[in-house]
C-alpha cells in the first residue's frame, strides 16, 4: 500500500465582457441590458490523500480530497457582487485488471461537488450564434456529479486488431430547475429553486482492424444513449427521457505510393419522449456518407475529390436529402503553390438539418453559395 498527499492551490479568475450594438437606424450607442461584464474569481484550496493497493495484475487507486472553494462574482452592469463558499468532497476509486496479454479491465467511479461557472453568471444577452440570442437570469448552482465507468480493452498489435468496449452511469444534481422561453431567435434563461437530477447511461464500442491485402483499416463504432431529466416548459415541470443510437462504419485504404481513399458512413435514430402522456418531439433518423480521394500523380501534384450526402428522416416533414461535391488540383514548385478549386460541383442551393431538445424540434435551412472555380497563387517573399 503506497500512500500519497497533496496541497494545492488553485486561483481562476475569469472576465465576461459582450455588448450587442444596436442598428444603424436606431440611434447609435450600447444598451446596458445588451452587455455584460463580469468579473468571477474562484479560489480552491485542496487537500487529499491517494492510495495505490498493486497486487499481481490488480490496481487499485483511491482518491480522497477535500477542498474548500470561496468564489467571488462582480457583475457590473446591474451592480451586484455576490460571495459563495464551501467545503466539497470530491472521491474517486480505480481499478485495473489484466485478463491477459492483450486484455485489460478498468473500473472508475467519480464523485464532483462544486459551484457554478462563469456561463451561469450572466444576466445580459449574448448571442451564442448567428441565429441564437441567450438571456440568463445569473443564479449560481450547487452541482454534485457522480459516474461509474466500465472498460474492456483488446489489443492485438500483431493481428492489427483493436476492440474498446465500454459502459456509463452518470447522475447529476443541482439545486436549480431552468426553464427555457422561446420567442424567435431569443432564449431565456430562467432559474427555479427546486432539486434536479438528472440520470444517463451509455454503451459504446469501437472496433479496428487493419487489412494488409487492402493496405487499408476497417473501422466500426456503435453507440446507444439514454438519459432522463427534467425542465420548466410554459410554467409546468416536465419529465422527459432521450434515447438515441448511433453507427460508424469506416474504410481506410491506401493505393499503392498513388493515393488513399477513404470512405466513411453515419447512422443516427433519436427519439425523445414526454413523460405523463405530453406529445414530444417526433423522432429524427439522420445519415451520412463521406468519400474523399487524394492522389499523387506526380511530384508536386495533388489532386483531391470529395462527396458528402446528408439524408433525415421525420414523420411530419417526410425525408430531406442534400449532396455536395469538390474537387482541387494543387501544384507545388519550390516556394509556389498553384491551386485550382471546384467547389459545390452540383450546385446545391440549399441544406436543410433536424435537431431536438428535451421539448421540441427544431429545422435550420441553409442557403449556399452557387458552384464556383477559384484560381489560386501562394508564394514566399525571403
Amino acid at each position: 500500500m503506497e500512500t500519497k498527499y497533496t496541497l494545492g492551490l488553485d486561483i481562476n479568475r475569469q472576465q465576461l465582457r459582450s455588448s450587442l450594438q444596436s442598428l444603424p437606424k436606431n440611434p447609435p450607442g450600447r444598451a446596458d441590458s445588451l452587455a455584460n461584464r463580469i468579473y468571477w474569481n474562484k479560489y480552491e484550496l485542496h487537500f487529499g490523500a491517494d492510495l495505490t493497493y498493486v497486487y499481481q495484475k490488480l490496481k487499485i487507486v483511491a482518491g480522497m480530497p477535500l477542498v474548500y472553494s470561496r468564489l467571488h462574482t462582480s457583475d457590473q452592469v446591474p451592480g451586484q457582487n455576490r460571495h459563495r463558499s464551501g467545503i466539497f468532497f470530491t472521491p474517486s476509486f480505480s481499478a485495473y485488471y489484466d485478463l491477459g496479454l492483450f486484455t485489460s479491465l478498468a473500473a472508475v467511479a467519480r464523485h464532483n461537488s462544486g459551484l457554478g461557472e462563469i456561463s451561469n453568471s450572466f444576466t445580459g444577452y449574448i448571442m451564442q450564434s448567428y441565429r441564437s440570442l441567450v438571456r440568463n437570469d445569473g443564479q449560481l448552482p450547487e452541482k454534485q456529479d457522480r459516474s461509474y465507468q466500465l472498460r474492456l480493452h483488446y489489443r492485438h498489435p500483431v493481428h492489427a486488431v483493436f476492440l474498446n468496449i465500454g459502459a456509463d452511469y452518470f447522475q447529476n444534481k443541482t439545486n436549480l430547475l431552468y426553464g427555457y422561453d422561446y420567442r424567435g431567435l431569443l432564449t431565456l434563461i430562467n432559474s427555479y429553486r427546486i432539486d434536479n437530477t438528472a440520470r444517463g447511461h451509455r454503451f459504446y464500442a469501437q472496433l479496428s482492424k487493419g487489412i494488409e491485402a487492402i493496405h487499408g483499416t476497417v473501422r466500426l463504432n456503435a453507440g446507444y444513449t439514454g438519459s432522463t431529466g427534467n425542465r420548466i416548459s410554459r410554467d409546468e415541470r416536465v419529465g422527459f427521457s432521450d434515447r438515441s443510437f448511433r453507427l460508424e462504419p469506416a474504410l481506410d485504404v491506401k493505393i499503392g505510393s498513388l493515393g488513399n481513399l477513404q470512405y466513411s458512413f453515419r447512422y443516427m435514430q433519436g427519439r425523445n419522449t414526454i413523460h405523463g402522456g405530453g406529445r414530444g418531439p417526433e423522432p429524427i433518423r439522420s445519415g451520412s456518407q463521406s468519400t474523399r480521394l487524394n492522389l499523387f500523380p506526380a511530384k508536386g501534384v495533388t489532386f483531391h475529390l470529395a462527396h458528402d450526402y446528408f439524408y433525415f428522416h421525420v414523420s411530419t416533414a417526410g425525408r430531406r436529402t442534400a449532396q455536395f461535391a469538390d474537387a482541387a488540383l494543387t501544384y507545388h514548385y519550390k516556394t509556389m503553390q498553384i491551386s485550382l478549386n471546384y467547389d459545390n460541383i452540383f450546385n446545391t442551393r440549399q441544406y436543410i438539418s433536424a435537431s431536438n431538445n428535451e421539448t421540441s424540434s427544431y429545422y435550420s435551412t441553409y442557403t449556399l453559395r452557387p458552384a464556383q472555380v477559384l484560381l489560386g497563387l501562394r508564394f514566399k517573399i525571403r
